[in-house]
């Protein structure tokens, strides 16, 4: 009489590491999926971040230069030029003769408005100053407009159509070009995404 076979319960080693590595390798997949996909958010995130502050440093800009006064009423021309900073680097520095109004009647006033890069403590920030005109315009004051920046550069549109990287004081320029390079600080590995936009100097 034959004795029947007993069934196998559960699985054998080969099968459970066979199983493991299975699982292993799926894992490993999922993992560097979602690390990419949640690195490419944050890239994204932090790209979207640093464009809408250079458009907003941009905008302030723009609201500076299309409050530039004429010469002969000033005496002064917008004017700028190339200035290398501690740390090698060229940016530009921007000097425009504007009319600000007053908090107390409402009035305009002539003030100086300066946009120039500090770099503190290993961030570059664009820093506008304004004082009253025809004053000396100290070094450290000012409000920030904008962290983060690589690199700032504004060029100048003379008579024969021709963009000038400095503009003596004198005669105003026709228009203004800036062109702002920000990337995030907070970040070690971050998108540097760059804006410029051309500002119309109202006729002097």
């Amino acid at each position: 009489m034959m004795t029947p076979r007993r069934l196998r319960a559960g699985f054998t080693l080969t099968e459970l590491l066979v199983t493991m590595a299975i699982i292993g390798v799926v894992s490993s997949l999922g993992l560097r999926a979602y690390t990419t996909a949640i690195d490419y958010y944050a890239q994204a995130r932090s790209e979207g971040e640093s464009d809408m502050a250079a458009q907003a440093a941009l905008q302030t800009i723009r609201e500076d230069v299309s409050a530039v006064l004429p010469s002969s009423l000033t005496g002064v021309s917008v004017s700028g030029i190339v200035q290398n900073s501690s740390g090698g680097e060229a940016d530009s520095v921007l000097l425009l003769p504007v009319s600000v109004p007053t908090f107390n009647d409402g009035r305009a006033t002539a003030a100086w408005v300066k946009y120039e890069v500090r770099r503190m403590q290993g961030t570059a920030r664009l820093i506008r100053t304004s004082v009253p005109l025809h004053t000396p315009i100290p070094d450290n004051a000012g409000s920030e407009v904008a962290r983060g920046v690589i690199a700032f550069r504004a060029e100048f549109l003379d008579e024969q159509g021709d963009w000038q990287p400095e503009w003596p004081r004198g005669a105003s320029p026709i228009a203004v070009r800036a062109t702002l390079t920000l990337s995030d600080p907070d970040r070690i590995v971050a998108p540097a995404i760059t804006r410029s936009l051309v500002f119309r100097v109202p006729a002097q």
